[in-house]
C-alpha cells in the first residue's frame, strides 16, 4: 500500500485493525505499508483502516481515510 503525491511538506500514514489498534506507522512517504505490523511480524489477511495526513507546501493539512484489505 504505497502512497504518491507532490508539494507535501509533511506525512503521515497509520493502519489500524478492525477495533481500533494502531497496526503500523510511517512519517516517509517513501515507505510503502507491505503487509507487516510494526516490528516485523506479517499481518493476518483482513480488512485494514487507514488515516493519512499530509501538509502541503502552502502549510494546508489534508486528512484522509479509508480501508485497505490485505490478501496474501
Amino acid at each position: 500500500f504505497e502512497i504518491y503525491g507532490s508539494a507535501i511538506e509533511e506525512f503521515n500514514l497509520n493502519i489500524f485493525d478492525r477495533w481500533g489498534g494502531k497496526m503500523y506507522e510511517s512519517a516517509n512517504i517513501s515507505q510503502p505499508w507491505e503487509g507487516r505490523i510494526s516490528g516485523g511480524y506479517e499481518a493476518p489477511q483482513g480488512a485494514y483502516v487507514y488515516v493519512i495526513i499530509v501538509k502541503d507546501n502552502k502549510g494546508v493539512e489534508h486528512e484522509y481515510t479509508g480501508t485497505v484489505t490485505l490478501l496474501r
